[in-house]
């Protein structure tokens, strides 16, 4: 299971947590990753692109779970990424 909690103003992204039942190598690049989609605009294409880029420029590895993932609805991982927020003005 993984979770996010987003805080959103102006439908960009001010703060965000990623959190759950995974594993991302190397280790300390979780709070990495969520530094690079703070500040970003809550659409699809664009997350997708920075967490690809994110992933590549890192070489980060993730066991069963790729950066695709966190913005598929139809993958159990991080379902409605984009609609799981906490403060939304």
């Amino acid at each position: 299971m993984i979770r996010t909690i987003q805080e959103v103003k102006k439908e960009r992204i001010k703060e965000i947590s990623l959190s759950g039942d995974f594993t991302l190598y190397p280790k300390d690049c979780l709070e990495e990753l969520e530094g690079k989609l703070k500040g970003e605009v809550r659409e699809k294409k664009l997350l997708n692109s920075k967490i690809n880029e994110f992933y590549d420029k890192e070489k980060v590895q993730s066991p069963g779970v790729n950066s695709e993932d966190f913005l598929n609805d139809r993958h159990k991982h991080f379902p409605r990424f984009l609609d799981f927020f906490i403060f939304f003005y």
